[in-house]
């Protein structure tokens, strides 16, 4: 089963919460979707690097699946997924069975065993972390085996197992701001918006995402219970995904017909699993191969790959640890060369500007979230710009609290006042908006506050603002929520005008 564009869209934008998509499925509820938790001895035989697992004799277990008793059929059901994979060969011919009960219970095993293209990469660091949190002292020497992993994720989750069943601390490493200014090569010269975001703040877990979910999502076992089901549906197509670092360039001549965004991905993911989710998305039409049709006139360096999804859209894949997204309209070329040096060599694009760069030098990088635009003639072309030449945003993150602050300047006292006046009274209507649907919709209510928090303060041809976002974390679920609750809301329509069977 493939991944539509609304599931990655909720994987990558579950990404900026800190820590990978994975680490929000609970351990239980993975396996209580796979059939059952297996044992030890299953467990570290799936978690050994390349050993064969030696397949226990399933035969019996197999013939109660068919027994005239529920409870007898639901036992062999639980111990059968507790053998693990070791016994797929088994149960494929148990599948072709001619008692239905027998082919539909091992049908079922199977695809909880299987699932999609990366379902088997999935298990692996499921049954890592589960080794882990279990504490169980004799996989020690069996994850230590895995440190030199070179599987996407897997000697990451060797490492934090590790550390678990030693009773120590683990923090994975993040990027640093020097890091992170190699990204901003990737983004063309020509952008005069340029933003970065640091993933620091805490990663999201099972449980905390629990506590999050608001009235409008229903009864939030079963909410929970939906949701685990649609990630790991979803992740074991494209593989799971950590996003460490985002950064975003816009162009700064931008239109209908001109211009471009393009977004930096910095973190972990598996190129050869999102290339084929992605095609499939497609229908096929996501074409790698290097032709006339190609993006790009340069011939590609080692390690990148390019996917160019229509006229429009177009991925770049460096490693298992760099993308970068460029969207534009079909009329413009888009600049994938360009894209793709700096991607590689780490130098040039934005940062060879001088302009960008002399704004750049005042921005305070180590901000967990920051942003800085040089007004063009095509920005003076919407009024709340019109009069300011430079912006400057920069953020603090403590105790789930983010706190932005902003900087405009231009040339002279009148004409930023009035790009001052005609922001504060669209951000006073939509204010009123926000305050009123956050009385109907729980979860908008921090956006709601934040909006109302924004304040500016002009001396001179200076205008400085701030704003406040509590409960951040929540916020960063917001798209996840709203997803979610649209579905739901799509599907009780649905069922409300589905006609009621007579008699």
């Amino acid at each position: 089963m493939g991944v539509s564009f609304g599931g990655l869209f909720m994987l990558l934008t579950m990404s900026l919460s800190g820590g990978d998509v994975l680490d929000m499925v609970g351990t239980d509820a993975y396996w209580q979707l796979k059939g059952g938790r297996p044992s030890v001895e299953a467990l570290l035989t799936e978690a050994a690097p390349g050993q064969a697992a030696t397949a226990p004799d399933a035969s019996e277990l197999i013939k109660q699946l068919g027994d005239d008793s529920f409870d007898v059929r639901e036992k062999a059901t639980r111990k059968l997924a507790e053998m693990g994979r070791a016994i797929l060969p088994q149960l494929t011919k148990a599948a072709a069975s001619s008692d239905a009960e027998v082919s539909a219970r091992a049908k079922k095993l199977i695809e909880g065993m299987q699932g999609g293209g990366q379902a088997a990469a999935i298990r692996r660091l499921m049954t890592i972390r589960t080794l882990g949190e279990a504490k169980e002292a004799k996989a020690a020497d069996q994850l230590k085996k895995l440190l030199q992993a070179k599987e996407p994720f897997v000697a990451e989750y060797a490492r934090r197992a590790i550390a678990q069943i030693e009773g120590k601390p683990y923090q994975r490493p993040l990027p640093t701001a020097d890091d992170m200014k190699k990204d901003l090569a990737a983004l063309p010269a020509s952008c005069a918006v340029v933003a970065q975001a640091r993933m620091v703040f805490a990663a999201m877990t099972p449980k905390k995402m629990a506590e999050m979910m608001p009235a409008e999502m229903g009864d939030a076992a079963k909410a929970s219970e939906k949701m685990a089901e649609g990630l790991i549906q979803a992740l074991e197509t494209c593989g799971n995904i950590r996003l460490d670092g985002l950064s975003a360039g816009v162009a700064g001549d931008i239109g209908d017909r001109k211009g471009f965004v393009v977004l930096v991905g910095r973190g972990e993911f598996d190129a050869a699993g999102v290339k084929i989710a992605v095609q499939a998305m497609t229908g096929g039409r996501g074409s790698s191969d290097v032709s006339s049709s190609q993006p790009t006139t340069q011939p590609l360096p080692a390690g990148v790959e390019i996917i160019r999804l229509d006229r429009q859209l177009c991925l770049v894949l460096l490693g298992n640890n760099r993308a970068a997204l460029i969207v534009g309209p079909p009329q413009q070329a888009l600049p994938v060369d360009e894209v793709v040096k700096g991607l590689v060599s780490g130098k040039g694009g934005v940062t060879g500007d001088a302009d960008m760069a002399k704004l750049l030098a005042k921005v305070d990088m180590t901000s967990p979230i920051w942003a800085a635009c040089r007004v063009t003639e095509c920005y003076r072309q919407v009024p709340h710009l019109a009069g300011v030449d430079t912006i400057i945003a920069t953020t603090q993150y403590k105790n789930d609290t983010l706190t932005a602050n902003l900087t405009a300047v231009g040339a002279s006292p009148e004409a930023v006042e009035k790009s001052r006046l005609a922001v504060e009274e669209v951000l006073k209507e939509v204010q009123v908006e926000a305050s009123r649907e956050a009385q109907r919709t729980e979860f908008l209510k921090p956006i709601a506050e934040a909006l109302q928090s924004i304040q500016f303060k002009q001396e001179g041809s200076t205008v400085t603002g701030s704003g406040t976002i509590k409960q951040f974390e929540r916020v960063l679920l917001l798209p996840m929520m709203i997803l979610g609750y649209e579905s739901r809301s799509h599907m009780e329509a649905v069922q409300m005008a589905a006609p009621v069977p007579a008699g």
